[in-house]
């Protein structure tokens, strides 16, 4: 299993997902977030979470950083 959690940035929202592939081939997905809109960082959550789920990278948290 692969729990993550997205923090969506300024609007202080967050989406935790758990990701499980007991056949390392189908990954399910179920989620709670408090978000009322899809934002663009919980896309790049969803991904991570598959790919760590089906074996295909390592957990290590990952971070986008918006330079001003």
């Amino acid at each position: 299993m692969a729990p993550a959690t997205v923090d969506a940035g300024i609007c202080g929202f967050a989406t935790r997902i758990q990701a499980a592939s007991p056949d390392m081939q189908t990954v399910q997905i179920t989620y709670e977030s408090d978000c009322p809109h899809v934002t663009c960082p919980l896309y790049c959550g969803f991904l991570k979470a598959i790919e760590v789920a089906a074996g295909m990278a390592l957990p290590k948290d990952a971070t986008i950083s918006i330079d001003k």
